[in-house]
């Protein structure tokens, strides 16, 4: 269960214009009206010389809307009950840009169609809404500045149906107020997008601070693609006391800027409070020589440190770098307007002696949020230097049965007994744990370590994904589902070997696998012309990959590394396990013996994809993520006992 908090706008205090009047839409706007969905034909609705807004039906043989339909606004996720796909759309334009600005939202997401609703376009400067009945369904970050026909006085509204009544618009919108409102969601954490119909989760961070469960992560709208491929990122916040049922409590720190977009830092506890450390992504809006960046920079080559700056000592520069939030309840937030690095994806850990370590091109070192110095330039390594050819995003460090580990990045893994100082690196052993997790972190919770990420596949951001991390001796590690966050399955029933998967969102299949030379594959097709993918395990060479070729031998990431040295990053190498598609792991220490193997097949009408996990005696786990395969059928070889369960 999710219980997701919602803003609702309330537009009744604005002092509303005529559509007789001049549309003059800038800097803010508001623009409202009456209607019944199921009334409105297909065709434009109004537009002005800065915004248009239409009703269109969405098919998907337009195969030039394909792409943009599914992938980016994801409409067909939401269809009506005779398969079309209604969509209310506007599109803006801003100064100095001839590509207008596309929101909207299929109308099926509205209860009640035969039922006048409210329907508002708002832009608060910073983000372009379409709301229905004061809650936002869509919403972009455009840049610049709205257009204005100034030859023509601000132009005119005209209204092209007869089916919209009480059309008012405003660009003063000082009186706009918001309301809360508590949404349930019947669904489990696991394989979990926040709410709305084309929305995400990015970069995730994870934490445990006085009995509950922090989970932080980037909304995400068109897989990075808003703000055209900037992000304009926000940190939002779920909590939860027993990892079943949460909270998703909203943004952290909204955005009341167009340069402003977070990128990924961690939570801690330093001088009594959680905080929150991000990174303001400015370079993504604003020239080196406008951003604050460089005085952090310049402080650190002239001083050792990098110095400590309010926001108010800026001057005319941009912030940009690390920044913190601070909460004394572990729920509302308090930014401290304050930038304590250059660096702009913080990673910050408190020692025991009090003192903190920050984690981003090199290893840096401070007594309080501030004024870091750099102690270790060398580690974590990156790039050629590193053989796990990673970069340096979402560092997080963690010790479990008696070993310390540092991960970073899509690939890089490393490992060392809780006392000694050398780091052993697990990709070059072919010893880490990565199966599919994007930038995973993790922390300790009642005991267990928790692991939080997102599953490549479809583009930047999917859904969430949460594992265990166990100790498998020696410093091995591995990971297991986690029994509380999944969705609740029926009792198992026999499958046959070749198997029709029932008509539900999740279904589980359950193998004994016996030690021996028999392999293990299960191959799952879709409709006419989609990819097939195989999921193979070999008991005798401890091996498993997941393969849209299926009988084909992939090679593990490791082996790919031997092969090309001369690759500078991890993106450089195809078919591994960050891609979240096709991809081998070796070295699955812990299954010499009979095991049960699950897998999980997802197919959610929002995700409109194939994600199956797979999770083998409970010491491993692998998912795969296909965009071009609607799975209905599994056909098995070899093992045991194969049942289903219909979740």
């Amino acid at each position: 269960m999710i219980e997701q908090i919602v803003k609702e706008y309330d537009f009744s205090a604005l002092r509303w214009r005529d559509a007789d009047e001049p549309a003059i839409l800038d800097p803010f706007f508001a623009v409202t009206f009456r209607a019944v969905p199921s009334q409105l034909t297909d065709g434009p609705l109004f537009s002005s010389p800065a915004l248009n807004l239409s009703v269109r039906n969405k098919t998907e043989e337009d195969v030039s809307n394909l792409v943009f339909n599914r992938r980016v606004q994801n409409y067909f996720s939401q269809k009506s009950a005779d398969g079309s796909c209604r969509v209310m759309e506007a599109f803006l334009l801003m100064e100095d840009d001839n590509k207008p600005w596309v929101i909207g939202f299929p109308l099926a997401l509205i209860e009640d169609a035969e039922k006048e609703h409210d329907f508002t376009l708002f832009f608060n400067g910073v983000f372009f809404n379409i709301l229905c009945d004061g809650e936002v369904m869509d919403r972009e970050a455009p840049e610049g500045i709205v257009f204005h026909d100034y030859n023509r006085f601000g132009g005119r509204f005209t209204l092209f149906s007869d089916r919209i009544r009480d059309f008012r618009f405003t660009n003063v919108i000082d009186g706009v107020k918001q309301h809360k409102k508590r949404v349930q969601q019947d669904i489990s954490a696991a394989y979990c997008t926040p709410y709305g119909f084309n929305t995400w989760i990015g970069d995730v961070v994870t934490f445990a601070h006085n009995g509950v469960f922090h989970i932080f992560y980037l909304h995400d709208r068109r897989h990075h693609g808003s703000r055209r491929g900037k992000g304009a990122h926000e940190f939002w916040h779920m909590t939860s006391c027993d990892l079943k049922n949460w909270v998703d409590h909203g943004p952290v720190l909204e955005l009341t800027e167009q340069w402003q977009s977070t990128g990924t830092g961690n939570a801690f506890v330093f001088d009594g409070k959680l905080h929150l450390s991000f990174g303001w992504h400015t370079e993504r809006a604003r020239k080196w020589n406008e951003r604050a960046n460089i005085l952090l920079e310049n402080h650190f080559h002239h001083y050792g440190n990098t110095g400590l700056f309010d926001y108010c000592q800026l001057g005319t520069l941009t912030p940009g770098g690390a920044s913190y939030l601070y909460s004394g309840d572990g729920v509302h937030f308090t930014a401290s307007d304050k930038l304590m690095h250059y660096l702009e994806n913080p990673s910050i850990f408190v020692q025991k002696d009090g003192t903190l370590n920050l984690y981003q091109e090199g290893k840096w070192e401070s007594d309080h949020l501030g004024h870091w110095r750099l102690v270790d330039p060398d580690f974590p390594p990156c790039g050629s230097k590193s053989f796990a050819r990673n970069c340096l995003d979402c560092p997080t460090f963690f010790s479990l049965g008696g070993w310390d580990y540092f991960m970073v990045g899509f690939t890089a893994f490393f490992g060392k007994p809780a006392g000694t100082e050398e780091w052993i690196d697990f990709v070059e052993k072919g010893w880490d744990p990565y199966d599919g997790s994007n930038v995973p972190m993790a922390a300790e919770f009642n005991g267990r370590m928790i692991e939080g990420s997102w599953p490549g596949g479809n583009g930047w951001g999917s859904c969430l994904l949460l594992r265990e991390l166990i100790p498998l001796g020696n410093g091995r590690i591995g990971k297991r589902w986690i029994p509380e966050t999944l969705p609740a399955f029926g009792g198992a029933e026999a499958a046959d070997k070749e198997q029709l998967l029932p008509e539900c969102d999740f279904c589980m299949i359950e193998a004994e696998i016996e030690p021996g030379p028999e392999k293990f594959s299960a191959v799952f097709t879709g409709k006419t012309g989609e990819t097939p993918v195989e999921f193979s395990f070999d008991p005798a060479a401890l091996r498993a990959q997941w393969c849209g070729t299926p009988g084909k031998f992939l090679k593990t990431y490791r082996t790919k590394l031997l092969e090309h040295p001369e690759y500078n990053r991890s993106g450089c190498y195809k078919d591994i396990p960050s891609d979240t598609r096709d991809y081998a792991r070796e070295n699955l220490i812990g299954l010499e013996e009979t095991f049960t193997l699950k897998m999980i097949v997802c197919r959610t009408p929002k995700m409109d994809t194939t994600l199956i996990d797979v999770e083998l005696g409970g010491k491993h786990t692998m998912i795969t993520h296909r965009c071009d395969l609607h799975a209905d059928k599994v056909v098995f070889c070899g093992g045991k006992n194969i049942r289903i369960r219909k979740g």
